[in-house]
């Protein structure tokens, strides 16, 4: 027995150095997209700039911010800052061996947790230089240290590590709190009654320390994330998100490669295989999905009152418990006998999320493509030459790539200095376009490199305006699209409408 332990946690050990070196060759080619960019700004004059800036321009939490900040004080480089999240990505992988292990003690963990490791949303926290991949090893952390302290165990040591890890949540991503309501309901789920006033004493802990971030929270309300979106809208990203991007990895570019119908086809048949099988409803199984229930229903609450358009990555704090219900609900289907069925759903489960993997970084480019759009407009653009980049945030990622002799300038107007605010850098009007091109006019080919497709959910930054300048106002002598992105080689009409 002893002598397995030790080949396993080897197994583990050499799995999780190969996903590691595997990460490492694929981040070495990326280029930096434009939050990354908000990230290396942020971060760039240490420890106390970094926690400042974090409040006041972008709006999120600090700790994260400011611890790399003092990352980066060993080495300034771009591929350092993703090294950070690199290793918070193997990090969870090693953290998810003891989770998936309490959840089903009698299999081995390597595997099932290669797999969630391998999800589509864990790959792209380990590439984005965010605080995502660290919110994803705190949240595997906290769970561990609940689970020893609270709900198998009564562990003071855990109870300690739990309201220390809770408090760097908190302090890292904010929405990482609802986790603490999450466990609560585990505990009532199954029954552990001697372990909740402890518990709520560790609440009470947590909640003190957390007492400075209600003035950080105050002075940031009213920020980037609010919008005129519709409650239903809001409602189903809300309630979407998290199943399509955690617990059945799906690519929204798959509607292009008339890959939908097979695919709802597929996750039918796991529907059906389920409710077959009729798995028994085993303590940790309703622990987890009352965890991931409660926080679903803080999210929905928040989204509704603040009216916030979040994006996939915020929802983070729902990614564990949604994993270990899932795994905890093929183990129960596997203890009915019905082991076919069970790893039917598994590798199904796998397959998708290789799948995703593969046809969202089979590129080798973040969005915007920034090394390949650099070096198209570096073999293109002559002295003298304008390329415009829309929206204007994301100048900083293309100029970080673009070593040619054109004026990169943001567009159609600077983006303002202070809080960050979506709002800011949007086309207003396809007048105020208009006159940001005809500024540009008379010196050759305008050169307009445009993130997004204009045609996806989420922010437009005014897209639409910019497409019909460039069509009512401008010859397009070229276009060619790249991974996110387009780049429009435009000449200005003489006397183009300014509307």
């Amino acid at each position: 027995m002893t002598l397995w332990r030790n080949s396993s946690k080897l197994g583990a050990a050499i799995v999780g150095l190969v996903y590691f070196a595997s990460l490492m060759l694929v981040a070495t080619t990326l280029g930096t997209w434009t939050d990354e960019e908000y990230t290396l700004a942020t971060t760039a004059h240490g420890f106390a700039f970094a926690w400042q800036r974090a409040i006041d321009v972008e709006l999120q939490a600090p700790l994260y911010f400011a611890i790399l900040a003092v990352w980066r004080e060993l080495d300034a480089s771009v591929w350092f800052a993703r090294l950070f999240s690199l290793l918070c990505t193997t990090g969870f992988f090693f953290a998810l061996l003891p989770i998936l292990r309490r959840v089903a003690p009698e299999r081995s963990p390597v595997v099932p947790a290669l797999l969630i490791a391998c999800n589509p949303f864990t790959i792209y926290c380990a590439f984005d230089i965010r605080l995502y991949a660290a919110a994803l090893l705190i949240s595997a952390s906290t769970w561990l240290a609940f689970d020893s302290g609270f709900d198998s165990g009564q562990s003071t040591r855990a109870r300690v590590a739990f309201c220390v890890l809770a408090i760097v949540g908190l302090y890292t991503q904010y929405f990482l709190g609802f986790a603490l309501v999450g466990f609560g309901a585990t505990l009532l789920v199954k029954k552990k009654w001697r372990a909740l006033a402890p518990y709520a004493l560790a609440l009470v802990a947590v909640g003190i320390a957390a007492i400075p971030l209600l003035g950080i929270v105050r002075s940031q309300v009213g920020g980037s994330g609010e919008t005129s979106a519709g409650i239903a809208s809001l409602l189903r990203a809300t309630l979407v998100h998290p199943w399509l991007d955690f617990v059945l990895p799906y690519d929204r570019n798959w509607d292009m490669h008339h890959l939908r119908a097979p695919y709802v086809i597929l996750v039918a048949a796991l529907v059906l295989l389920v409710a077959y099988a009729r798995p028994r409803l085993q303590p940790v199984l309703g622990g987890a999905v009352a965890c991931f229930v409660a926080i679903e229903l803080l999210f929905v609450a928040i989204v509704l009152l603040f009216r916030l358009d979040l994006n996939f990555r915020h929802y983070v704090a729902l990614f564990v418990p949604a994993l270990v219900a899932g795994y905890a609900l093929v183990s129960a289907i596997d203890a009915r006998g019905h082991r076919r069925i069970a790893t039917v759903i598994a590798w199904s489960y796998g397959v998708l999320a290789i799948a995703v993997v593969y046809a969202q970084h089979h590129q080798l480019a973040q969005d915007g493509d920034t090394k390949r759009v650099a070096a198209y407009l570096e073999a293109r653009t002559q002295p003298g030459s304008i390329v415009a980049v829309f929206p204007a945030d994301a100048l900083p990622a293309y100029a970080r790539q673009y070593r040619g002799p054109a004026r990169l300038v943001p567009f159609p107007h600077a983006l303002p200095s202070g809080r960050y605010d979506l709002s800011e850098i949007d086309a207003r009007s396809e007048s105020e376009v208009s006159r940001a091109l005809s500024s540009y006019a008379g010196g050759g080919p305008i050169w307009l490199v445009m993130l997004g497709s204009c045609d996806d959910g989420g922010f437009q930054y005014g897209c639409g305006n910019v497409l019909a300048a460039i069509s009512d106002g401008t010859d397009v002598l070229d276009e060619r699209a790249f991974y996110d992105s387009r780049v429009f080689e435009l000449r200005v009409k003489p006397n183009a409408p300014m509307h």
